[in-house]
């Protein structure tokens, strides 16, 4: 049984690990496991282009930089139908994916311990055995290279281990196939997922690999939660099209919101025009929000204010009692509007 829905795009991420959703088992290769993973730098991406031999219009490398004083450099290559380079049937790894036997539709949600459905996207595994998902205990599916529908996804993989710039070894990666599917069911339908980094990759060579429609992959500084400045990177991936992660772009360390950190989602334009629109609102209701505790706040400071600033008045009267006059200390509290 293949894969039932229709496919918009995937994309298959090539890395030391591979996680097929947040609070799951991380799968590791042999190289991370002997502790000699270590992430592409900016002078790697241009070591794999010069291997590559490509001209300028078929390699583009984005800086991400915001500027900041000893700001590592962050940098994303993009090989345009880089899978022609390398000598990879495009048009077959996309057949592949859309028959996988099984892709995972749900997920373990870890915060309440709970199987759900995953609607930002489905996806499988691809590694050295095979696993059958366990979703209710973290596990999710794992496919071997070694399987003979995979043999253009294996291709690809061997690849990567030849390109490997210098002393630095990209054999033997794992897989993490991301589906965006497509429901013919819905009317509109917004497939893809927001701002995130990728925590489950440290200090790991990142490569991505797009088939099918065009998917735009999108980068943005994040700083407290909020964007950083008003810079987008908007990359669009065609079909065919790979593309290289320097470290510092994978953002391992995004959930730091006290630092400047790089974040990045994917999916359709029309998912990403939904995706603005959302984040706005969000970000305008808790403001709102915030506006109004710190008012009411204001509000009972003013109270307080008042109460201290009411004036305790003494004076004197006289008093008759039994025929004899008498000095009375009165005590007089003015009547004060503390609404």
């Amino acid at each position: 049984m293949a894969y039932s829905k229709p496919i918009h795009a995937a994309v298959l991420t090539f890395s030391c690990f591979a996680e097929g959703h947040v609070g799951m088992k991380i799968e590791q290769n042999q190289i991370a496991k002997d502790g000699k993973n270590k992430p592409l730098y900016p002078h790697d991406l241009r070591a794999i282009a010069k291997k590559l031999n490509t001209t300028a219009d078929r390699c583009m490398t984005y800086n991400l930089g915001t500027g900041q004083d000893g700001e590592p450099v962050a940098e994303v290559m993009v090989l345009k139908d880089g899978m022609l380079m390398l000598d990879v049937d495009k048009d077959k790894l996309l057949y592949e994916i859309q028959n996988i036997p099984i892709a995972d539709k749900q997920m373990l949600n870890t915060r309440q311990n709970k199987v759900m459905n995953k609607h930002k996207r489905h996806n499988f595994n691809i590694g050295d055995k095979i696993i059958s998902a366990d979703i209710a205990n973290g596990q999710s599916t794992l496919y071997n290279f070694n399987c003979t529908f995979l043999s253009e996804a294996k291709k690809l993989r061997d690849a990567f281990t030849n390109l490997a710039p210098g002393d630095h070894t990209m054999k033997n990666l794992l897989a993490e196939a991301n589906i965006y599917y497509a429901d013919e069911y819905k009317k509109n339908n917004y497939c893809g997922i927001g701002y995130h980094g990728d925590a489950e990759r440290p200090r790991s060579p990142v490569i991505g690999c797009n088939v099918g429609n065009t998917r735009y992959l999108s980068f943005r500084a994040f700083y407290k939660n909020r964007y950083f400045n008003d810079h987008e990177t908007r990359i669009k991936l065609e079909h065919g099209d790979i593309y290289f992660m320097s470290g510092h772009a994978v953002g391992v360390n995004w959930k730091k919101s006290a630092q400047v950190v790089f974040r990045h989602r994917a999916g359709s334009l029309k998912f990403l025009e939904k995706d603005d629109k959302d984040r706005q609102r969000r970000w305008a209701l808790a403001e709102k929000k915030a506006n109004a505790k710190k008012s009411n706040a204001s509000d009972e400071l003013e109270k307080k204010r008042k109460k201290d600033e009411v004036q305790v008045i003494d004076y004197t009267e006289d008093v008759v009692r039994g025929g004899k006059k008498y000095k009375k200390v009165v005590t007089y509290v003015p009547m004060v509007d503390l609404t």
